[in-house]
């Protein structure tokens, strides 16, 4: 099975990396399209004359605002994953490579 990102085994560093920084560049535009999407589809639905002649489109408008509600969740969702793919390389440089480094320190004769 081939997916967009690769079938990585996480043993190189650089696959981890790339990863979480591919995965990034492929869903954060995402996050602008549903933006503007929902905006969109708020003015296209707010056109549509509402049920109530008393009430002179509000209703519309809040309907259109309630449905175009749901692709701005969508686009905070696509902004908490790119959030998740930095923190998940972030943890593994202060969990690991932070360790990898002291370790790697040269020996000091004078020390």
């Amino acid at each position: 099975m081939s997916l967009i990102l690769g079938e990585p085994t996480f043993t190189k560093t650089s696959e981890i990396r790339d990863y979480c920084e591919n995965g990034r560049k492929l869903i954060r535009p995402l996050a602008n399209e549903f933006r503007i999407a929902s905006e969109e589809l708020k003015a296209a639905l707010k056109e549509i004359p509402g049920q109530s002649p008393w009430l002179l489109g509000a209703d519309s408008k809040v309907r259109a605002m309630i449905v175009a509600k749901h692709l701005e969740h969508a686009a905070e969702g696509v902004e908490a994953t790119c959030a998740g793919l930095i923190r998940t390389w972030l943890s593994f440089d202060k969990h690991f490579l932070q360790d990898m480094k002291k370790s790697k320190r040269a020996f000091d004769i004078k020390g």
